[in-house]
């Protein structure tokens, strides 16, 4: 009787853990899916922008590099999610000694953008960084410019409040609009999207108006 009773018990404990959630190959899956897309959309992206960048027929250098310095703002786009953020961060940016001219007196350059600041929501608060490459397409010269880019960022923290945004690894894409004040200083405006790109389990994605005031070294 006592052997049935032991057998029962077994039974009961294995359907109970086929019932419950298993999330490990999930994660693990989303982790190659995470690899395969920064190999294919990103690191190739960029290497592809390198290459044609050194290439003597499609481009030629300038006459020096810079480096641009600055903070910015962050304040939520997109409206129906369950807490509201808030962004602030320090930025250091590089330019490429690298211009193609696209169309009379339009010429477009690459930039490389690296941040780190806090990210805000739901009462939370947890650290956020990320890099991206960019083309900067203007006048040259010019006192407007407007710049497309796109990369990565990593999450101190998963959850604020009652949003879960997936995982620690999220993609960056946005579009700005660059206002030259002086040859040193310049305030900016952009449009920012990120999201994991469903390769975790959850993908609520969150947009962003960013203000910014940069210094050019």
């Amino acid at each position: 009787m006592a052997a049935h009773h032991d057998e029962a018990c077994v039974m009961i404990s294995v359907d109970d853990r086929m019932k419950r959630p298993n999330h490990t190959p999930k994660i693990l899956y989303s982790e190659v899916q995470m690899i395969i897309f920064l190999n294919h959309k990103i690191v190739r992206w960029f290497l592809y922008l390198l290459i044609l960048a050194l290439g003597p027929s499609q481009s030629h250098a300038a006459e020096y590099r810079h480096f641009i310095a600055g903070v910015r703002h962050g304040t939520m786009a997109t409206f129906g999610k369950q807490e509201d953020f808030k962004q602030y961060d320090c930025f250091g940016r590089v330019s490429f000694p690298w211009q193609w001219e696209l169309l009379s007196k339009i010429v477009s350059t690459v930039r490389l953008t690296a941040t780190i600041g806090i990210l805000e929501g739901g009462g939370d608060t947890g650290m956020i960084g990320s890099v991206s490459p960019s083309m900067v397409f203007g006048k040259k010269n010019g006192r407007i410019s407007v710049e497309i880019g796109a990369g990565g960022a990593l999450l101190g923290r998963q959850t604020y409040g009652a949003e879960y945004l997936g995982g620690t690894f999220q993609f960056v894409n946005y579009i700005g609009i660059l206002f030259r004040l002086h040859s040193k200083w310049s305030l900016n405006y952009r449009f920012q999207h990120m999201s994991n790109a469903d390769i975790y389990t959850e993908n609520p994605g969150l947009d962003f108006h960013f203000f910014e005031a940069s210094y050019r070294f």
